[in-house]
């Protein structure tokens, strides 16, 4: 019969633990719910540092050859498209480098006046919100 005491042991211990860990489980979500909310970054594995961009590179490209790559692209009528690219900090010539495409209808073409309007926008942007001077923007 002692092991019948023994086991009889072990389940009470069982059950005490079991019951401690549901009330410290409800006293601890109950000690959260009275905490204030504070805002705090999550950490994540591809956690990157902050992209300093340098310069703006403009260039055109028939819309029928390869692009390359590039971070902002205006189209024939002057839409501006944001890359995936450029929301990833992406800068593949690692030289601060913020690289920018006017699709053209021809090889050699003009630029239109919307797609004119849409960079003068864009420059004025990038500039404004990386400090970039003027004769830091090259046209290739």
């Amino acid at each position: 019969m002692p092991t019948v005491s023994v086991q009889q042991r072990h389940f009470k211990t069982l059950i005490a633990l079991v019951l401690a860990m549901t009330g410290g489980t409800f006293l601890l979500f109950g000690v959260a719910k009275l905490t204030p909310v504070m805002h705090v970054a999550p950490l994540r594995a591809d956690a990157r540092p902050a992209k300093t961009w340098t310069q703006v590179v403009v260039r055109s490209a028939a819309a029928d050859s390869p692009k390359g790559f590039f971070h902002w692209r205006i189209d024939e009528v002057g839409r501006l498209y944001q890359t995936d690219a450029w929301a990833n900090g992406q800068d593949p010539s690692g030289d601060g480098s913020i690289q920018v495409l006017i699709s053209t209808s021809v090889p050699g073409g003009e630029v239109t006046p919307k797609q004119s309007r849409q960079l003068t926008r864009l420059l004025a942007d990038l500039q404004g919100q990386f400090g970039i001077s003027k004769d830091r923007v090259r046209v290739q």
